[in-house]
């Protein structure tokens, strides 16, 4: 279940992607639940995106790229996170 913090954010991504073309990049940072749960939610959320994208009549193909790492990893990246308590 998606947080409603993470909903609300979601329309709103939905909506900035509907402005130009674009490719979606979805990287999760696995913090010890196991790379197996990490997939399945990463999937769940990739999914979530692409019914909603479908929902606002989609200009164009809306590319969604979804990846898994260590959370070691995804420090090595220098990628800023978002991060909701």
């Amino acid at each position: 279940q998606l947080r409603p913090e993470w909903e609300t954010q979601i329309a709103q991504m939905i909506a900035l992607l509907d402005k130009e073309p674009s490719v979606l990049r979805l990287v999760y940072a696995e913090g010890g639940e196991g790379k197996r749960l990490a997939k399945k939610r990463i999937n769940a959320l990739r999914k979530l995106i692409a019914r909603e994208w479908r929902g606002v009549g989609r200009r164009y193909r809306l590319e969604i790229e979804a990846r898994v790492l260590t959370k070691t990893a995804f420090r090595s990246t220098g990628v800023r996170a978002f991060q909701y308590k």
